[in-house]
């Protein structure tokens, strides 16, 4: 099984906005994307969240996004599966995808080595951030799956500036990581996602499937 990380970079103020903004036309281009007006869609995703959802609370996507733009968003809500269907739908409409990368399921026990490399270098964020951070407003949690992270401008700035003058392999993530052949590229497009959202002051989404 392979999972993959998609990041976005956005105006992330709008981002910020858009709970309780009853922005209609923002949400009416956003909700064809979720297509759960099909009522075999419907069907398809009340199979499958009926374990995970009490009965007659169920809540699709639509609805939760509906419940995003109206400021009305349960953030205590347990089942947060279709909330983050829509948030991810908010992300791909407001944002400009900047790179992904792949992992395979070994792959993504590594991540936490990733990470700890970061940490240890001075880097104030790192996949984790991207990757299962959740939301940038209360928001019902990203659990079991996908998940989502995210990165504020300010972050994103502090993030690139302590990546400027290192090396682009560095020593100390060949001794930390454990398989360093796949460190390289990941560092590298690390730092790329962080240039591509700074060189607009913007901030950074990620969404892991």
């Amino acid at each position: 099984m392979g999972y993959t990380l998609t990041v976005l970079r956005l105006d992330f103020r709008f981002l910020l906005s858009v709970p309780g903004s009853r922005n209609e036309t923002l949400m009416n281009q956003i909700l064809p994307v979720l297509l759960d007006e099909d009522p075999s869609y419907q069907a398809d995703w009340e199979e499958e969240a009926a374990e995970d959802s009490e009965p007659g609370t169920l809540v699709l996507p639509s609805e939760a996004l509906r419940q995003l733009f109206a400021g009305t968003v349960p953030v205590d809500e347990t089942y947060g599966v279709p909330y983050i269907s829509a948030l991810v739908a908010l992300y791909s409409q407001l944002g400009v995808e900047v790179g992904e990368i792949n992992f395979s399921s070994h792959e993504m026990r590594l991540l936490s080595d990733w990470d700890e490399a970061m940490v240890q270098a001075g880097m104030p964020h790192s996949f984790f951030s991207l990757s299962g951070r959740g939301a940038p407003f209360p928001f019902p949690p990203d659990e079991p799956f996908p998940t989502v992270g995210f990165m504020t401008p300010e972050e994103v700035s502090t993030a690139h500036d302590s990546m400027q003058g290192r090396p682009e392999w560095p020593r100390f993530w060949r001794r930390i990581a454990p398989e360093p052949q796949m460190d390289r590229p990941t560092y590298e497009m690390f730092r790329e996602w962080v240039g591509a959202a700074r060189g607009r002051s913007q901030g950074l989404v990620g969404i892991l499937a």
